[in-house]
Order: C-alpha cells, then sequence, then structure tokens
C-alpha cells in the first residue's frame, strides 16, 4: 500500500487532471449521444501523436519495432471497423452530426490507453534498461498499436457510413 501511495504521490498533478478527463469522456460514452461529426477526430488524433511520438522517441529504431507497431494498427483498424460497422448510428446532414449509441468500448480504451501509458513511463522512470527486454517492448508496442487502431477503425467507419449515408440522402433530394 505505501509503494501505491509513493507512485501517486510522485506523480505530476497534470496526470491526474488528463486521467479525470479521459474518466469524464469514457463515462460520456456509455451513454447515447449527439456529437459533431468532426469531434469524431478528436481522439483519435491525441492518442494517435502521443503512440508515434513515443514509437520515434522511445523505441529501438529498428524494422521489427515498426513492423509490429504497424501490424498491430493494422489489426487494431480492422477490429475498430468490425464492431462500429454494426452499430445503429445516425446522421443529420443539415447539421453535420452523429448520433452514436451508448457502449463501454470508450472508457474501456480510455482507460485502457492511459494506464498502459502510465505502466509504460513509470518503467522507463524506475528502471531505463527495461526497454531492452524485448518482452516488455514488444508487449508495448502492441498493445498501442492495437488501442490505436481500434480508434482510428471505429472512426473511419463512422466517417465511411456518413459519406455513404449522404450520398442515399443527396440521392432521395433528386428524387
Amino acid at each position: 500500500m505505501i509503494a501505491i501511495w509513493e507512485i501517486l504521490h510522485k506523480t505530476p498533478w497534470w496526470i491526474f487532471i488528463l486521467f479525470f478527463s479521459l474518466l469524464k469522456v469514457g463515462i460520456k460514452g456509455t451513454k447515447s449521444r449527439t456529437m459533431r461529426i468532426r469531434h469524431l477526430y478528436i481522439a483519435p488524433a491525441i492518442f494517435l501523436e502521443m503512440s508515434l511520438q513515443s514509437l520515434f522517441s522511445v523505441f529501438p529504431q529498428i524494422w521489427l519495432t515498426y513492423t509490429l507497431y504497424i501490424g498491430s494498427v493494422t489489426i487494431g483498424i480492422v477490429i475498430g471497423w468490425m464492431l462500429a460497422r454494426r452499430l445503429e448510428l445516425h446522421f443529420d446532414h443539415i447539421y453535420h452530426t452523429i448520433k452514436i449509441p451508448g457502449s463501454f468500448m470508450i472508457l474501456i480504451l480510455m482507460m485502457s490507453i492511459f494506464f498502459s501509458k502510465y505502466h509504460f513511463a513509470y518503467s522507463l522512470a524506475t528502471n531505463p534498461e527495461i526497454l531492452s527486454k524485448a518482452a516488455f517492448t514488444t508487449f508495448h508496442l502492441i498493445f498501442s498499436g492495437l488501442t490505436i487502431g481500434l480508434l482510428l477503425g471505429r472512426t473511419a467507419c463512422y466517417l465511411f457510413r456518413n459519406k455513404k449515408s449522404y450520398r442515399e440522402y443527396l440521392s432521395k433530394l433528386k428524387t
């Protein structure tokens, strides 16, 4: 218990703000909501930037690193797309909004990404040579790639379905 308290005590204050912000976004995602289409880009863009930043600055710059990352992002995109394609979405093409049903996926993704990044940063800060351990590096590359891929696949599916729905909407207007 003392070790957990010391870890939390040494955590910068802004990490707590980030945690509670992500928790709030995740909890909101459990309920059906209507949002502007352009807001779909926010979470994937932020997490992709964070993921690429650590990929290029922390991990060894070898072909295997990029292969693992790109492969896991690709798998995540496919899974994210498959999960999102089954959802019942409603688009408003006048106000450029989307109604998304509630799901625990966003909460799970947000918390998974947060705790993964927190664990990664803490492990590196307390034991920098851990980066040379293949299992540690492989796990974090694959996990990061999968979670980012899930967000990207989900968002891409929403945008694709919006475009398809817009074409159908325009064809109905013409008739």
